[in-house]
């Protein structure tokens, strides 16, 4: 299914313009398209790789089906928090949602375990300094960012305490 997704992305780069991302004079249904355009190849390639890496990783705790639409869904209402005023595509909300679900969900899950400390540091030193870059480089919405990384962080740990409520009822 992620792989669906990574050629729905490739379809739409090869055969639309950026009329599906949004901005404050955009329609509203582009708040639920602006996922699936990226401004350009490498956009794509680096945003198809980060998302197939942590579907992967992510799978070890959570149906894909729910992290899909964990990540669909936030990375929509992020859309209408985020900076309207910069025209925005691409699946970095999504991206960044499923981030957060990873490390909150590592940290306080019992799901998805941190196996190597000085892999999981350098996931969040990469995670920060692409928040960092974003935030400094024009011309990219770094609330987006921000947000979906937010989201992702209260996603995990939501679903981690209904997780331990619903175990809680059965022992």
């Amino acid at each position: 299914m992620e792989y669906i997704i990574i050629i729905l992305f490739i379809i739409v780069h090869i055969s639309m313009g950026n009329e599906l991302g949004y901005s404050s004079s955009s329609p509203i249904w582009t708040h639920i398209t602006y996922q699936f355009q990226h401004l350009n190849w490498i956009h794509l390639s680096l945003n198809s790789f980060a998302f197939l890496s942590l579907c992967k990783v992510l799978q070890k705790a959570l149906p894909l089906s729910l992290i899909l639409a964990y990540a669909y869904f936030a990375s929509i209402i992020i859309s209408f928090l985020s900076d309207m005023d910069l025209p925005t595509v691409g699946a970095s909300g999504m991206i960044y949602t499923m981030s957060g679900m990873f490390i909150s969900i590592s940290l306080i899950g019992a799901k998805l375990r941190i196996i190597d400390n000085k892999k999981f540091s350098l996931f969040l030193f990469g995670v920060t300094i692409a928040l960092v870059l974003s935030a400094i480089k024009p011309h990219i919405n770094f609330s987006c960012h921000l947000l979906g990384l937010i989201s992702g962080i209260i996603i995990g740990i939501v679903d981690n305490w209904l997780n331990y409520e619903k175990h809680s009822r059965h022992n």
